[in-house]
């Protein structure tokens, strides 16, 4: 599965524990599966001239997947 995550640098490798508290769901690193929403957030942290959309790769194989979609 390939996610996004807006931001203003370059993330390498996303870590667990990281973030700001005062998300809408609270401190985590946020991703989606669509590149412009990812654009849109790093632009509200950022500016135009510093827009960056990371991309990661997760391999979901040995994991059960609940999808959403289906409800």
């Amino acid at each position: 599965m390939r996610l996004y995550h807006g931001s203003d640098h370059v993330i390498e490798k996303p870590l667990y524990g990281w973030g700001r508290a005062d998300h809408d769901y609270g401190s985590g690193f946020y991703m989606t599966q669509i590149p412009e929403r990812a654009e849109e957030w790093a632009l509200l942290n950022g500016s135009e001239t510093s827009v960056v959309v990371n991309c990661y790769e997760l391999d979901l194989s040995g994991f059960s997947v609940c999808s959403l979609d289906t409800y």
